[in-house]
């Protein structure tokens, strides 16, 4: 039998925009690590003022899913124009770093906050609207910022087009029904 071997330049090829995030992550990880310590309560990232307000809020869900979908169709229309122009795949990996910074970012202020706990209070934070999220980016990555690779691509561009809008749409109604349900609970057991 034999294996299929690649380069390191072709694995790195294939997955730049996962590296780059990669990099992005340690980075904020860094960021959060040597700036952050001094000002874990005025970047306001999950701090006591914070969680005592999602406990007592309640929600006025048509206003908070106008704002989350304004929001969310800025980033990824915002992505989309970047997709189109003849520099994308620089501005997609850009899209990624900046993703992969914040992420570490968040990761690291909760840790510091409160510890194991912080890196749950992330994950609920995130969850379950980003798995729609990164569904959604990861059709863009390949049908706008990998069309310069396909040939076929013109007709596969509708219906993945359709499916991103799904995604997105998806992913706000969790972002806006589910999301703070989820964050409430948890803080009432870790707060």
């Amino acid at each position: 039998m034999r294996r299929h071997s690649i380069s390191v330049t072709e694995y790195v090829i294939r997955n730049k925009y996962l590296l780059i995030l990669y990099v992005g992550v340690i980075a904020g990880t860094f960021f959060a690590n040597i700036f952050g310590r001094e000002n874990i309560n005025s970047w306001g990232l999950y701090n006591n003022e914070y969680l005592e307000m999602m406990t007592a809020v309640s929600f006025d869900y048509r206003q908070l899913f106008g704002y989350v979908a304004l929001e969310r169709a800025k980033l990824f229309g915002l992505m989309l124009l970047c997709g189109l122009t003849s520099v994308s795949t620089v501005c997609m990996l850009g899209f990624m770093l900046l993703g992969g910074f914040e992420f570490g970012i968040m990761v690291s202020m909760a840790v510091m906050q409160y510890g194991g706990a912080g890196v749950i209070l992330v994950l609920v934070s995130l969850f379950p609207q980003w798995i729609f999220y990164i569904a959604a980016v990861m059709l863009m990555c390949r049908y706008c910022y990998g069309a310069k690779e396909k040939k076929n691509v013109k007709k596969e561009k509708a219906p993945a087009t359709a499916l991103m809008l799904v995604l997105i749409v998806a992913g706000v109604c969790t972002e806006v029904l589910l999301n703070p349900m989820l964050i409430k609970n948890l803080i009432y057991v870790i707060y």
